[in-house]
């Protein structure tokens, strides 16, 4: 099985599979990168709310990477190799 090249290409190519949904009267935007259990966020824009996805999609990695935790595939291709700090 191939491997994403880098962190930053595997953070893009999860965020290419984001879903986004108005919320509250469409005043807000909701997203959540379904392959990623508990990854999401919102926001007042689709902008927004990606930026805000990225953020936690980055600290859903360090979490998962501190506690030994193996990152899933994505796409048919696995995550660069990560250590804990």
């Amino acid at each position: 099985m191939k491997t994403f090249k880098n962190l930053a290409a595997h953070i893009q190519a999860a965020l290419e599979t984001a879903r986004f949904e108005k919320t509250e009267e469409g005043t807000r935007v909701y997203a959540e990168i379904p392959a990623f259990r508990g990854v999401w966020a919102d926001g007042r824009t689709r902008k927004e709310a990606k930026e805000q996805l990225r953020k936690v999609f980055k600290g859903w990695i360090e979490l998962q990477t501190e506690q030994s935790q193996p990152l899933p595939s994505l796409n048919g291709l696995r995550p660069p190799q990560l250590a804990p700090a």
